[in-house]
């Protein structure tokens, strides 16, 4: 956690108070995280790895990938702000 860049800045109390709050999750490669819709208000930072933020085409029934993010990312952020559903699938 204290490589990460959200948290320059942070005392190191301050690092581990938010540290208590935080539960560690695995995924695997292509699980998804967040689905397109979804009304989960989590919020994940992403300590290793990369993924995929997509959004569905209507038209075509495909996906778009609009971009890949590497450890450091927060996601699930907009969700959790303005209420309202996920706007694409991670």
């Amino acid at each position: 956690m204290n490589d990460l860049d959200i948290f320059l800045g942070f005392s190191s109390d301050e690092r581990y108070q938010i540290e208590t709050l935080l539960t560690k999750n695995r995924f695997l490669k292509g699980e998804m995280v967040i689905g397109e819709g979804d009304t989960d208000r989590d919020l994940y930072i992403l300590t290793r790895g990369s993924v995929s933020v997509k959004i569905i085409l209507a038209l075509s029934q495909g996906e778009k990938r609009l971009f890949t993010f590497s450890a450091g990312i927060v996601i699930g952020e907009m969700a959790l702000l303005d209420g309202k559903p996920c706007s694409a699938n991670v």
